[in-house]
């Protein structure tokens, strides 16, 4: 009988490696690779390492396209990839998610004992996107690890931050949903009910809703995403986004720019393109922002 050979997923056939089962996954360039960057960024080093936080509950093959980009613009990078899921925004304890995140606190202290420069790329996906990348820097301020913050060069922020809203988180869970009928018809009452119930915890003054987190510790005065090793933060939004309000995202960078100061912040608007879509309606544009933001970042 002929064997049959399991089919590799997509991210396996980037070359990535699993770091924990359908949450971190790493990507180290071959040593062949090293220098021979994108003509676009040969004026400037490149990052070293680009932490790539996708959005709630995100397919590998749509979050793939993204990263086979940057492993054209920035071939020597290493890249860590994250996805989050619905549990860890509802219900699951920070010490739990911070126990996960230890092969990615790992796999940084690794990158930063081997590139001096430490110089890491940021790019987030909607609010999903956002948590993940603040509970990776505050597990890495947790664990005591040197130096205290994670150093991040630049930060680009697609479709996000939002503000807390009931309406629309339940939006966002129940489109991650299996597309199923019945999964489907089983799910949403119970995605209603916890949603509805972290809602009222974070109203009584019990628990942070992980939305309210994250907004806030982007442009935490004390936290990792407004230090001196931040030199660009770019947020991309677009008013067809039915996800995450534009004015949500515009009063967060106003913010920013007090914190960070004006001339490291900017906003992009894309005219006709949805939730994390920007790059489908201007591709060439999104990735020459990304591009010109890491420049800046490098030179400054």
């Amino acid at each position: 009988m002929q064997k049959v050979t399991p089919p590799r997923d997509t991210l396996e056939e980037l070359g990535f490696v699993k770091l924990v089962n359908r949450a971190i996954y790493l990507y180290k360039p071959s040593p062949l690779r090293n220098g021979n960057d994108s003509a676009q960024i040969s004026s400037s080093r490149p990052p070293g390492l680009i932490v790539l936080c996708a959005w709630l509950d995100a397919a590998p093959k749509h979050v793939a396209k993204y990263v086979v980009k940057h492993k054209v613009l920035f071939p020597s990078a290493r890249i860590l990839l994250f996805f989050n899921h619905r549990e860890n925004m509802l219900w699951r304890p920070d010490f739990i998610q911070f126990n996960r995140l230890e092969p990615a606190l790992l796999a940084v202290k690794d990158f930063l004992a081997q590139d001096m420069c430490g110089d890491i790329l940021l790019h987030v996906f909607s609010n999903g996107g956002a948590h993940s990348a603040t509970q990776l820097t505050q597990a890495w301020r947790q664990s005591g690890a040197s130096p205290r913050h994670v150093p991040i060069a630049c930060e680009i922020l697609d479709s996000c931050p939002s503000i807390p809203n009931y309406t629309l988180s339940v939006h966002a869970v129940i489109q991650g949903l299996p597309k199923g009928f019945a999964i489907r018809l089983f799910m949403i009452p119970i995605t209603v009910v916890l949603i509805g119930f972290a809602t009222l915890l974070h109203i009584v003054g019990i628990a942070r809703l992980s939305v309210d987190k994250m907004r806030y510790a982007l442009n935490d005065p004390q936290g990792s995403f407004v230090t001196e090793t931040v030199k660009r933060r770019i947020y991309v939004y677009g008013k067809g986004d039915q996800m995450v309000p534009w004015t949500d995202v515009l009063a967060h960078a106003e913010e920013a720019r007090r914190v960070l100061g004006k001339d490291k912040v900017q906003t992009e608007e894309f005219v006709g393109s949805k939730h994390v879509a920007h790059a489908v309606v201007d591709g060439e544009r999104y990735w020459r922002l990304i591009t010109d933001a890491w420049k800046r970042s490098a030179f400054e």
